[in-house]
């Protein structure tokens, strides 16, 4: 004779319902709602996380200080040599843009390459890195020429060479590595053809190649220090990076500072704007 009984069986059939006596948790797919995943959490939507708000941010920002600036507003933010003790100048000159053309290409190439980047490493550590770098490069233009320096170009290179640091930090594990170190080369053989000829051609407004330099080389050894690494396998290399791109990075702020303050000490101001008295 058959056996009626009820069995509670450890197992069961995908098709059963939610309304059914089956404990959730033997279905072989979690049963999920909205966009909550099985255990409780909202998903964040794919636009969400593939979006850089941190230097979208940063751009709109950019773009209104453009839009709405006065001579006395751009006077105030740019940084000038017989200024360099109003510390907000190091970093508010990046706020400062010469016509749209400068303001457009900047805000167009940071947001393109700050994608992955505030995707993989999160958007604090790539604003961290980016004004550091912007600081670091006007401050070492500072040592090298007296000039008015305005534009976000010093922490763009630091952004764009920071992707050479996160590929580094994480070879096995980070995608489109080839493609990242390839167009972040073009992009800069381009840049550099451009300011020879500009150069060359004595046009107007003078480029600050100082600050696009000391910002590359900021973004490199600020890409170390900020940025996390996935790879295990290279957790004791990644440490001696981390620590050399540290004291690197601190020893050249220091080295920028003294010659600042030499500068301020040994330089009349009346000539301070024409050229530098470094040693007095």
């Amino acid at each position: 004779m058959a056996d009626t009984s009820p069995r509670n069986d450890q197992t069961a059939s995908p098709a059963v319902t939610p309304e059914s006596s089956i404990d959730e948790e033997n279905f072989l797919v979690p049963r999920r709602t909205g966009l909550k995943e099985a255990d409780g959490r909202r998903r964040r939507p794919r636009w969400r996380k593939d979006t850089p708000f941190g230097i979208l941010a940063v751009s709109l920002i950019q773009l209104l200080v453009h839009a709405l600036s006065t001579p006395r507003l751009s006077k105030r933010l740019r940084f000038e040599p017989d200024g360099r003790l109003q510390i907000w100048r190091f970093i508010t000159y990046m706020f400062v843009h010469d016509d749209w053309y400068h303001v457009t290409l900047n805000v167009l190439i940071q947001t393109i390459f700050a994608v992955l980047p505030e995707k993989r490493q999160g958007r604090w550590r790539v604003l961290l890195l980016y004004f550091l770098g912007g600081f670091l490069g006007v401050l070492a233009a500072s040592c090298v020429r007296p000039d008015i320096v305005i534009g976000a170009s010093a922490g763009v290179y630091a952004l764009l060479i920071s992707h050479l640091s996160d590929i580094i930090l994480n070879y096995s594990t980070v995608e489109y590595k080839v493609y990242r170190a390839g167009s972040i080369g073009v992009l800069v053989v381009f840049d550099v053809a451009y300011n020879v000829v500009h150069v060359y051609l004595k046009k107007e407004p003078v480029i600050s190649w100082e600050a696009h330099f000391a910002g590359g080389a900021a973004g490199l050894l600020l890409g170390f220090v900020l940025y996390r690494s996935d790879d295990k396998e290279k957790s004791a290399v990644n440490r001696t990076l981390y620590w050399a791109s540290f004291f690197i990075y601190i020893a050249l702020v220091t080295c920028c500072v003294v010659l600042t303050v030499q500068i301020e000490r040994c330089t009349d101001p009346n000539v301070i704007r024409f050229r530098y008295i470094y040693v007095c």
